[in-house]
């Protein structure tokens, strides 16, 4: 796990320079104490010892707290960016919001590229054995340069569920490149600027069923699937962690596609407000055995995202490294 400065507030961004300032004049001073340990004799050397200690000693404490501060600023991943909730003691048994689907504009390399934004519940997101995600959402595809918009619900790790027209044939089955549809046409219809509620809850009294739901409220369709999900024990699977997510999706190497920003509103937990904090925050860096960055470094930036809103309930999301204002 990693701790992205670049995701810090303000506030702790200021201590953590404040702590570098003073290391760096303490890393000056021990330098100092070195050269003269070299040119002492008798005494002398037990003298600057001690003072070497003690510099190491300030050194080691600043170095833990600029490391405590840095967890209060979230994670970085290689595939999400968004904010994922801790449940903590409490069973997570729903979540909801709503976000606007983003447009999407071809890369410079001309390689197709990949986007989706969407909730779920799951496991710890930087667990890579995590393998139980119950989601669902929007994808936002540049392919042969041209936009692609559909809507699908995942019991990850099965393949997703597309929602399609009725009567159609040809939506359900995923292409296995990229996990799409054959046909989009086949698809319900999603356009960028669309507004998209979505919410995922546990059915009373059956530990192993859910209630999934999507509405595109522009086009005016909704799609509500009840679906039986175990873990891969074949228990009925108890997640501990709500995710709000905009992600880099497909089968790995991959580019993703330049979304602009999305915002989410109204994000709900258990049916209460989901109450953000930054350190709940997951930035998306460029890791070359997942990603495609032309000329990219891993650890660069590829998604980040704001501040909470001040009602706690609301978020955006930028495509590359400029942290967004908070909404």
């Amino acid at each position: 796990m990693a701790f992205p400065f670049e995701n810090c507030d303000l506030n702790t961004k200021k201590q953590i320079n404040d702590i570098d300032a003073k290391l760096a004049e303490l890393e000056a001073e021990l330098k100092d104490l070195h050269d003269q340990m070299r040119e002492a004799v008798g005494p002398e050397k037990a003298y600057i010892a001690g003072k070497e200690k003690k510099v190491i000693e300030k050194m080691d404490g600043l170095g833990n707290e600029r490391a405590s501060l840095l967890t209060t600023c979230g994670m970085s991943l290689s595939n999400w960016s968004g904010y994922s909730i801790k449940g903590g003691d409490t069973e997570l048994t729903s979540i909801s919001a709503e976000w606007t689907v983003p447009n999407v504009t071809p890369s410079s390399t001309g390689q197709d590229t990949f986007s989706a934004t969407w909730i779920g519940l799951s496991g710890p997101p930087d667990d890579t054995s995590n393998v139980n995600i119950i989601q669902v959402g929007t994808s936002q595809f540049i392919l042969n340069n041209k936009p692609v918009f559909y809507a699908w619900l995942e019991l990850f790790p099965a393949n997703p569920e597309n929602f399609c027209k009725k009567g159609t044939t040809n939506c359900v089955t995923n292409v296995p490149i990229n996990l799409m549809p054959a046909n989009i046409a086949d698809t319900l219809p999603v356009k960028p600027g669309d507004l998209i509620r979505a919410s995922i809850q546990k059915m009373p009294f059956n530990n192993n069923r859910w209630r999934i739901f999507l509405m595109n409220s522009t086009q005016g369709w909704g799609i509500s699937k009840i679906r039986q999900y175990n873990d891969t024990s074949g228990t009925p699977l108890k997640h501990s962690f709500a995710d709000f997510i905009l992600e880099n999706p497909s089968r790995p190497p991959n580019e993703l596609a330049n979304y602009g920003a999305v915002t989410f509103k109204k994000c709900r937990v258990n049916g209460n407000n989901a109450n953000f904090s930054n350190n709940q925050s997951l930035v998306m860096v460029y890791d070359s055995s997942f990603s495609i960055i032309p000329g990219g470094q891993n650890g660069d930036i590829m998604s980040i995202p704001s501040e909470p809103g001040s009602s706690g309930d609301t978020f955006s999301i930028s495509f590359g490294a400029n942290k967004p204002p908070r909404p």
